[in-house]
């Protein structure tokens, strides 16, 4: 449950029912960060299960951030595409290219 995110500043980890990472970010508040997330519809279409975070000072999130984008490249952060052949869940594969169809 969303709510149940503490109002503290961290990075963030949106992840599906098997594990993968779907989006990285970060949070000056991460509850008030959820309530309105701009990618909470797309990651509901692939069955993002659990957020996952760290609490950390505001000032250590930046570069905190953008390096875990680097190592783990999650599908929503821009670093796949539809079209990719890069290693994904079939089923995650197949729910966001039928996420993207309804975009068009």
């Amino acid at each position: 449950d969303r709510e149940l995110l503490p109002e503290k500043s961290g990075i963030y980890f949106a992840v599906n029912r098997i594990k993968e990472i779907l989006y990285i970010g970060k949070a000056k508040g991460l509850r008030s960060r959820w309530r309105y997330h701009h990618r909470l519809e797309r990651l509901q279409e692939l069955d993002c299960s659990q957020i996952v975070y760290l609490e950390l000072s505001y000032e250590q999130l930046k570069d905190l951030e953008k390096n875990l984008i680097e190592l783990y490249k999650p599908i929503l952060n821009g670093w796949r595409l539809p079209w990719d052949n890069a290693p994904l869940n079939q089923r995650t594969r197949e729910k966001l290219e039928r996420a993207n169809q309804k975009n068009v």
